[in-house]
């Protein structure tokens, strides 16, 4: 129902944000990835972390998030972050799309504590510094080896955050554009 006269409240917000969760729970495949239409669709990497990150931040506001929901995500952005070959889409540049995904994984997981130095300095080590199709990638793997305490690395990744510009003419797979990309950055500073 539309609710647009309805003042902002936290009970909206709340039930707001329930709903998505419900949402999210009918496009959960059994592996724990998500689609984007619903279970029966194939597979998209990207919106698997995307889903994954409203997922923990929605459950740090406090929401109730079903366990199996929230584990199984967690588990499958894992697999994604370890295994370059799942993160595949639709793209002219798989290396670029295939770093995206896995450095906000990346990120995401070391939000949660569910991935360790090791995973994230070897997505780091792996990665051409050629790869800047986006700033946004290199942000979200310097932030996730920053959380994990390797501040020299994270200084390098931070560097390359502004060597990184976006074709807007070209589809890269992570629902993204500059203005995206720049806002996102700035959220992080």
């Amino acid at each position: 129902r539309k609710r647009f006269d309805e003042p902002f409240s936290e009970s909206l917000r709340r039930e707001q944000l329930a709903l998505a969760v419900k949402a999210l729970q009918a496009m959960q495949k059994p592996g724990g990835g998500f689609s984007l239409w619903d279970v029966n669709g194939p597979e998209s990497p990207w919106l698997t972390v995307y889903a994954t990150d409203f997922l923990t931040r929605a459950a740090r506001l406090g929401v109730i998030i079903p366990r199996g929901l929230l584990q199984n995500a967690l588990g499958r952005e894992l697999t994604l972050v370890r295994t370059p070959g799942l993160r595949q889409s639709w793209v002219p540049d798989q290396a670029q799309y295939d770093f995206a995904v896995g450095a906000y994984g990346s990120y995401v997981l070391a939000r949660a504590g569910r991935v360790s130095l090791s995973d994230v300095r070897r997505l780091f080590n792996g990665t051409s510094s050629e790869l800047n199709h986006s700033g946004l990638p290199w942000m979200h793997l310097g932030l996730a080896l920053h959380l994990l305490g390797d501040t020299e690395r994270s200084s390098v990744a931070f560097a390359r955050v502004t060597s990184g510009t976006r074709d807007q003419k070209q589809y890269a797979g992570d629902y993204g554009s500059p203005l995206r990309d720049v806002a996102w950055i700035l959220r992080y500073v």
